[in-house]
């Protein structure tokens, strides 16, 4: 046959999915849910984390959450389809709104309020959120009581934390400084003799020889006192081992209440999370409060009034190293001689020790952050006209306290008993921090809509929005 006629039936397929934006606007899911994408709270579930942008590792396509660090209350990037600049990755942020507001810091959101959160990653986010919206929008909508219904839940997760990988350092004394020997030697082609282990041991072929007879006697004394009375230290220090707990404990209790009578409705919750910090001495301690308020009362059948209240306590004590001014693993890898102990026999710092864990041993110095967070946004819904004519309006306030308290004082050690010496004595100050952020926003919009004559339907909207 030449020809062949084939007749195409149509076929239509309606979207039941809506999301809510702004302003009252819906817009269509795509039909392969790419340009839009949820995460519902029971994945949220699943991930053991504090913070709650970390929660969305691996869970949408297209978007990166890369954590900035290890440490307790660490915030994270996320970055939707790449950086949009090379000049300032910090321009590459997506917008975050949390139930309708704006907020550039949600780490201290609690992941047990979080009913959803949807990504939208397509250019037409920019339409309704302007040019802020340029690198895309994260949408976070906390948790609602179910209809006519009361419920008390509480979980808590208790957990023994442990490192995940500690670097394997040599720690007998005498191999380490017969290693130290020959590198220096191959160093200086052979034609120098190290007088130091870097700056806070001495050192000379006698002492060596002297620690390697000792070791093969299986003398374990680490002390001695030469003719000058300075200290002769013969140590198998783990420098790594004193600086880490073997283990750390961390604890999380969440609590809500929430109920529905069909009038009103409400959801109470708090959350309390403590780490108990990762290192030996003068811990990283952290600890987070989080308290919610959020419900709505509908005072008439036309008139609906809506509160909802978050309010966040955080308390961080980061220890500080200033034996060089460095991090304390970069002065443990410069000092930190396995040969060389920590305390003498008096119960003072080594110098080794003062140059790495002592700051922490002294406990004097770190950086204690206290932050407090209070936001409230009232609303509410208005109907008219058999629901034809609407009104809306809302009006938050947030308030954010961001203080910070930084010590640094010399440590002490001593070379010689009862004679000491402060290390680090360039560092010795106060420093107190105290940042404040007030933030107000407004919206107000009314929506009208009109079916007349069967077949046509108008719908117009006239918005207000003020930060």
């Amino acid at each position: 046959r030449s020809v062949v006629n084939i007749t195409m039936n149509d076929s239509s397929i309606m979207l039941d999915e809506l999301v809510v934006t702004a302003m009252g606007i819906k817009k269509e899911r795509k039909a392969l849910g790419y340009a839009v994408q949820d995460v519902k709270s029971e994945e949220l579930m699943k991930s053991k984390t504090s913070n709650i942008l970390n929660s969305l590792t691996g869970k949408i396509a297209g978007v990166s959450v890369i954590s900035k660090g290890g440490a307790p209350g660490e915030g994270a990037t996320i970055r939707i389809r790449g950086v949009g600049t090379l000049s300032n990755s910090e321009k590459s942020n997506p917008l975050i709104v949390v139930d309708g507001v704006p907020m550039d810091d949600i780490s201290f959101l609690n992941t047990q309020d979080i009913e959803s959160i949807s990504v939208l990653k397509d250019a037409s986010s920019a339409a309704v959120y302007g040019a802020r919206a340029a690198f895309g929008v994260v949408l976070i909508t906390t948790k609602t009581p179910d209809k006519d219904k009361t419920s008390i839940t509480y979980s808590g997760d208790f957990a023994f934390k442990t490192p995940t990988t500690v670097p394997d350092f040599v720690t007998d004394g005498y191999t380490y400084s017969e290693r130290f020997y020959e590198a220096y030697s191959a160093w200086n082609n052979y034609s120098a003799t190290p007088k130091n282990i870097n700056k806070s041991q001495t050192f000379s072929t006698a002492w060596l020889d002297t620690f390697k007879q000792r070791k093969e006697q299986g003398i374990t004394d680490e002390y001695e006192i030469g003719s000058n009375g300075e200290y002769i230290y013969y140590g198998n220090t783990d420098y790594m081992k004193e600086l880490y707990k073997d283990q750390t404990f961390a604890q999380d209790h969440n609590l809500s209440v929430s109920g529905s009578n069909g009038k009103l409705n409400y959801y109470v919750s708090g959350r309390y999370y403590g780490y108990d910090g990762l290192f030996r001495y003068n811990t990283d301690t952290y600890n987070t409060l989080n308290l919610r308020a959020k419900g709505s009362l509908q005072v008439f059948d036309w008139l609906r009034i809506d509160n909802n209240t978050d309010y966040s306590n955080l308390e961080y004590h980061n220890p500080l190293n200033v034996g060089e001014g460095g991090s304390i693993w970069r002065n443990i890898a410069d000092e930190g001689h396995p040969s060389s102990p920590l305390f003498n026999p008096d119960g003072s710092l080594t110098m080794s020790g003062a140059y790495t864990i002592g700051d922490f041993i002294y406990g004097k110095n770190g950086l204690d952050t206290h932050k407090r967070i209070l936001k409230n946004t009232t609303g509410f819904a208005a109907k008219f006209l058999d629901n034809k004519l609407r009104v809306n309006g809302d009006f938050t306030f947030s308030n954010t306290d961001n203080n910070s308290t930084q010590i640094r004082v010399p440590v002490p050690y001593s070379k010689v008993k009862d004679e000491t010496i402060w290390l680090s004595t360039k560092y010795n100050d106060l420093k107190e921090s105290v940042r404040a952020t007030n933030y107000m926003a407004m919206n107000l919009y009314t929506e009208y809509e009109e079916t007349f004559l069967d077949s046509h339907y108008f719908k117009g909207m006239v918005g207000y929005n003020y930060e």
